[in-house]
């Protein structure tokens, strides 16, 4: 099983974790490569796991609050938080004094 290092991932949804029911899709790129894998339908099910488990380590926006929780609940995919780079946090502790916007 080839592994790879980085990808930058997107999981989209019917809802947030208290009302979700169904995944629509996951995409991820490869950072070394520049692969583009999709996953939707029947794929969420049978290569997503396969996939998910061949990537060492994953770059969400919102990752550890959504995507790694949604996974899990609804696929039943455990991606470790330890190897979630989250985009968000970054963000935050890029600019910690910042007005949150609502």
């Amino acid at each position: 099983m080839t592994m790879i290092d980085l990808v930058i991932a997107d999981a989209e949804a019917d809802g947030l974790l208290d009302t979700v029911t169904r995944v629509h899709c996951v995409v991820a790129k490869d950072y070394k490569t520049g692969e583009i894998h999709r996953f939707w339908g029947e794929s969420l099910k049978t290569e997503f796991p396969k996939f998910a488990k061949r990537v060492k380590k994953w770059v969400f926006h919102n990752g550890l609050g959504y995507d790694i929780p949604l996974l899990k609940q609804v696929l039943n995919v455990d991606i470790p938080y330890k190897n979630c780079i989250d985009s968000l946090v970054l963000s935050r502790m890029g600019d910690a004094d910042r007005r949150a916007p609502f």
